[in-house]
């Protein structure tokens, strides 16, 4: 073992509290952090601040224990000058009154003559008997308790946590991007809109269409958009134009409705416009639902225009277009203008943009 992997056990002592004091002091420590690039790249989301849970992913921690509580408490109740809890007992971080050395050649040329490497030997034994009678010696070092292995079980366990380090910063980095990811798709979910362009009703027969829907509600306002699924008493209709536009035409169908009802295909309409959380709710959804469309449409296009080897919107790009279209349904469909089915629309469940 190398000093730097085994500076907990080999120098450590019965006290729980010691032992993880003392590893994360290392983790942390001047000599191990300038060269940890997964630590590195933590710190920089939390200013400087690295989940315990993260950190019980390194297996020399998680020998002492995996109880965040105890490392917590160790770290809260120890005199460390090199690290630091934060207020919630669940991050450390390197102590921001004791900032790391300049990373520099003359730096690490003054470390190279002042260190002293210990608690780490190779022993070789004239045969594999002797080598592992010495190994389940229990015998101590002074007072220091040995944690002893044959080589190749520790060249074992060594590669074992590089690899599951580089596990770790791997999925650390998807996780990173995913978040991030996550945030863009957020942002334009809850991008800028105009309020008050949705209505939604209620008390729709069961044959109801979303033509018929549509060509109804297009006596009282522009109508850009309707969400409508077969079989449903509910529907939601987007007007296009200025803000509140959904009140407006709602007024208008009550105004011209006998007896200040709203009547359609012999029943009576109730209605209200979307407002706050529900107001970006539907939003939030329609702009995912978009980007989740422009998405699978730009992965559908390949080599020079896109259009498969069919040319220009040729046969065979039409061709593939038609398999590409067979694959499962969803359950919803857009319509476009003249309330004809667009490309990609499947069956069930319809939906009118104007």
């Amino acid at each position: 073992m190398t000093e730097t992997e085994n500076v907990a056990s080999a120098n450590g002592s019965d006290n729980i509290d010691e032992k993880v004091v003392r590893q994360l002091e290392y983790y942390f420590g001047n000599i191990n952090l300038p060269r940890d690039k997964f630590l590195q790249d933590t710190m920089k989301n939390d200013d400087g601040w690295v989940p315990i849970k993260t950190l019980l992913t390194f297996n020399r921690l998680a020998s002492i224990t995996t109880d965040v509580d105890v490392i917590a408490k160790a770290v809260k109740e120890s005199d460390s000058e090199i690290i630091s809890l934060s207020d919630d007992g669940l991050k450390i971080r390197r102590n921001i009154g004791n900032p790391l050395p300049e990373n520099s050649l003359e730096y690490w040329q003054k470390i190279k003559h002042c260190t002293v490497y210990m608690g780490s030997v190779f022993i070789t034994y004239k045969t594999r008997e002797e080598a592992e009678k010495a190994q389940k010696d229990d015998a101590k070092f002074g007072e220091i308790e040995l944690t002893k292995m044959m080589q190749d079980d520790y060249w074992t366990m060594k590669n074992k946590e590089t690899k599951e380090k580089r596990q770790a910063e791997k999925m650390a980095k998807s996780a990173k991007k995913f978040a991030e990811h996550a945030e863009k798709i957020q942002a334009k979910a809850t991008a800028h809109f105009v309020k008050g362009l949705i209505l939604s009703v209620d008390g729709l027969p069961e044959n109801s269409s979303m033509m018929a829907i549509k060509e109804f509600f297009k006596k009282f306002g522009d109508v850009g958009y309707v969400v409508y699924e077969s079989g449903q008493s509910k529907a939601e209709i987007r007007f296009a134009g200025e803000e509140n536009g959904a009140q407006k035409a709602w007024d208008k169908a009550v105004s011209e409705g006998a007896d200040g009802k709203v009547i359609f295909q012999e029943k009576e309409l109730s209605g209200k416009v979307l407002d706050g959380e529900d107001e970006e709710k539907y939003w939030s959804a329609f702009n995912a639902s978009k980007q989740n469309k422009m998405d699978r449409s730009s992965g559908r296009r390949g080599g020079r225009g896109g259009r498969g080897r069919g040319g220009h919107g040729g046969p065979r790009g039409q061709k593939r277009q038609a398999e590409e279209g067979d694959a499962p349904k969803s359950k919803k469909i857009v319509f476009d203008d003249d309330g004809k089915p667009s490309g990609d629309a499947p069956s069930e469940a319809k939906t009118a943009e104007a």
